[in-house]
This record gives C-alpha cells, sequence and structure tokens, in this order.
C-alpha cells in the first residue's frame, strides 16, 4: 500500500487577515523556534539566578530540550518520569532540586499537562523558574503558574508554520521584568514552500516520499540550536488564522479513538483517558502497549494509519545526546514509557 498518513503536520493556512494572539497576562516575544523560546528562558533563568547552572529535563523528551540547554550553557539534570505517565516522579523532581537549579522544564506532552501546581510548589521550595514547555500544544488559553510557557510553530506542531515559536512571559512571574536582547528577524516564509508542503501532507505523497532511500522521515536524533531569532513578518501575518484555525478543529475522532483502540489491540491502555484531568486538545492519540514486542507488531500493523513510536527511546538513548550530556542519572521508567508508547493521529 502507497497511501499512508502522515505521523504529525497540519497544512499552512495562507490568510493574514486575522490578528495575532494575545495572551492577557502575557508578555510575547515571538521568535524562530520553541527550541529557541526555551534556550532564551533558560538563559532568563540563568541570569535571574545568578551562580546556578543546574535546570531540569525530564528523561523522556524531545532531544531539543537538550539542544536549548546546551545553547543557553545550562547544565542539564534529567529526571525520570512517574511509571506509566509522562510526566515527572515528583519525589525524583524534588530530591533533584535540593542542590539548586535555576529552573525546572515541565513539558505539555502531546496535550496531556503536566500536574502543575504540584511542580509549582516544588519550584517555589527551590526558588527557581518554571518553565511549561508547550510545544507540542498550543496554549488555549495561556493560564497556570508557571513563570513561563513557550510553544512552537514547526513542522508538525498544532499550528504549523514551517517554524517559528513563542515565548510567552507572565507579567506577575519571576522572569516579569527580565528584558531580552535585540535579535534580527529569520528568513521569511514562501508561499510555494508552504503550498509543496502541503500537498505532501496527502497521504499518497506522503507514502511515497516516506520511501524514498535517506530521507530519515520520523528519524529522531539531537541537532544543536545554532541561533535565536526573531519571527518573521509573513509568519506573524499568518498566525492568527493558523491558531483559529486550530482552535475549531473538531475533537470527535480523538474522543472516539480509544475505543476503537480498545476493541482492536486487547492489553492496549489509551494513556489520554487514564490521565483525564490533564487531557487537552491532543496533537496525537497516545497509547501504552504492555511491551515492545505489541507496541512494534502494532506500528508496523497501522503504519498506513499514521502509527508512530514516536521519539522510541528515553532522552539519553537519542543518538547524539550523549555526546553531549555525558552525565545522566539513571531513568528506568522513562525507558519503559518510550519502549511502550504508540500514537496515532488524530485528525
Amino acid at each position: 500500500m502507497i497511501a499512508r498518513r502522515p505521523p504529525v503536520g497540519q497544512p499552512v493556512l495562507w490568510r493574514t487577515d486575522v490578528a495575532p494572539p494575545v495572551f492577557d497576562g502575557y508578555r510575547s516575544l515571538w521568535l524562530n523556534s520553541g527550541t529557541a523560546a526555551l534556550a532564551l528562558a533558560l538563559m532568563a533563568a540563568l541570569a535571574v539566578c545568578p551562580g546556578r547552572k543546574r535546570v531540569i529535563l525530564p528523561g523522556y523528551g524531545c532531544p531539543d530540550l537538550v539542544a536549548a540547554a546546551v545553547f543557553a550553557g545550562a547544565q542539564a539534570v534529567l529526571v525520570d518520569c512517574a511509571a506509566d505517565d509522562p510526566g515527572y516522579d515528583l519525589g525524583a523532581l524534588a530530591a533533584a532540586c535540593e542542590d539548586g537549579v535555576a529552573a525546572i522544564v515541565a513539558v505539555n506532552f502531546l496535550g496531556i499537562r503536566e500536574r502543575m501546581a504540584e511542580l509549582a510548589d516544588i519550584a517555589r521550595s527551590a526558588d527557581c523558574v518554571l518553565i511549561e514547555d508547550c510545544a507540542q500544544w498550543y496554549p488555549e488559553p495561556a493560564d497556570g503558574p508557571a513563570d513561563v510557557m513557550l510553544t512552537s510553530f514547526g513542522r508538525g506542531k498544532p499550528v504549523n508554520l514551517l517554524g517559528g515559536g513563542a515565548l510567552l512571559l507572565r507579567e506577575d512571574g519571576a522572569l516579569g521584568d527580565w528584558q531580552p536582547p535585540a535579535l534580527a528577524p529569520m528568513a521569511p516564509l514562501g508561499r510555494v514552500k508552504a503550498l509543496v508542503f502541503n500537498q505532501l501532507l496527502r497521504p499518497t505523497a506522503y507514502g511515497l516520499v516516506s520511501r524514498v532511500p535517506g530521507t530519515a522521515i520520523g528519524t529522531t536524533v539531537y541537532h544543536a540550536l545554532s541561533e535565536i531569532q526573531a519571527l518573521d513578518a509573513v509568519r506573524l501575518s499568518l498566525l492568527g488564522a493558523n491558531v483559529q484555525r486550530h482552535g475549531a478543529r473538531d475533537r470527535a475522532s480523538e474522543y472516539a479513538l480509544g475505543g476503537i483502540v480498545a476493541r482492536e489491540a486487547a492489553g492496549v491502555e489509551a494513556l489520554a483517558p487514564s490521565l483525564a484531568s490533564r487531557w487537552g486538545r491532543l496533537l496525537r492519540y497516545p497509547l501504552l502497549c504492555p511491551d515492545q514486542a505489541t507496541r512494534d507488531g502494532l506500528v508496523s500493523r497501522w503504519t498506513a494509519r499514521g502509527a508512530s513510536a514516536f521519539y522510541a527511546r528515553a532522552l539519553p538513548e537519542i543518538p547524539g545526546v550523549a555526546a553531549v550530556l555525558p552525565v545522566m542519572a539513571p531513568v528506568p521508567n522513562a525507558r519503559q514509557f518510550a519502549a511502550r508508547l504508540l500514537t496515532l493521529p488524530v485528525g
């Protein structure tokens, strides 16, 4: 079968008649990527916590988390996840903060939010900055106890502009008075590039491209962050309409997927309903299989549906990470979670 649904990716809507979003209670900094937004947030955290270099990252997540920490000049400390949960082991997190940290990075996983109230208590006890990384979820609305929120407009994100991101500084938070450096704008998005990308999201086109040797579609590796730039004017003019469309997306298929999977794959747990109090609009539908063999079999069986193992590894095992993060604590729950996770498209 040639046709294959892409694991992630929304087409770029080329409309400039809707104003960019406004986040009440936050200063918005429009940047070239979500990774750049996190790096800038970590740089700010180091500036307001002089003498501290350590920042906490989850043991399961995107290697761009590490890239942002490296660019910021921070010392990344990985903390394990809770069992069967993308969020932190709260006891391990509190213990990791005892020696002093500048920031805790809380990752919203595919639309499943961290336990922000509990993390805020830990951050308050550690007198550090709490950063909520929403690169996989568009903040709707932006709220909560984090000093900083960030999101991404990159390929495969909820609001896709083939690049860009936002850093939201809570006005009454620890970084409310922090002033960012002046930044040059990124290269503007071209309309032809957007049109080509939109065509490649069609199942037949994506199926063909994904079979081309050397394309490495879906491979997760470490990429260093090279620079922080401001969002270009073209993407900023398109942002409002793309955010508006994202917010209007029907979630019926998202709610139905758990039941469909239960009928087709016994023993596979739908993660979002099991963490219902933290479940927001999903980028992908996460499933937790009983073991890696079951997960790998379902990825193969459901290839045409766009099934994906997502990162497939805990952060220490992603190619390239060990070279820039040589000292890493064991993260057994993160390894188990990565080995058993399966995701499906929700659109």
